[in-house]
């Protein structure tokens, strides 16, 4: 019998509880950014589109990709943090902004 071994995926579920770890791995992504050099922001900027793809749950749309684009080039991580969680919950900027003073944003229970 050929049977999957590991934790079962569930649709829907995120892969990490809370935006700290969504955090740290934007700052991975941009890390590797420097603003002079053109050519490391080619290889920023599918890598962060990947990472919306996954904390979304559906392909990026062409919108969000320009926007991705933008914030890529002069945007901290926080920022971008933000704005993929609001993207992904559908929240405005400043109720993320709130829920995440409050730590109470790892326990939303994604859609």
């Amino acid at each position: 019998m050929n049977r999957r071994r590991g934790r079962p995926r569930l649709p829907g579920r995120g892969i990490w509880c809370n935006t700290r770890v969504l955090g740290s791995r934007v700052s991975t992504i941009l890390g590797e950014r420097d603003k002079q050099n053109e050519e490391t922001m080619t290889g920023v900027i599918p890598r962060l589109s990947r990472l919306a793809e996954r904390v979304l749950g559906r392909p990026v749309q062409p919108v969000e990709r320009d926007r991705l684009r933008q914030l890529a080039v002069a945007a901290k991580p926080s920022h971008i943090t933000r704005t993929l969680a609001s993207w992904r919950f559908g929240l405005p900027d400043r109720t993320v902004r709130r829920l995440q003073r409050q730590k109470n944003l790892g326990k939303m229970i994604w859609r």
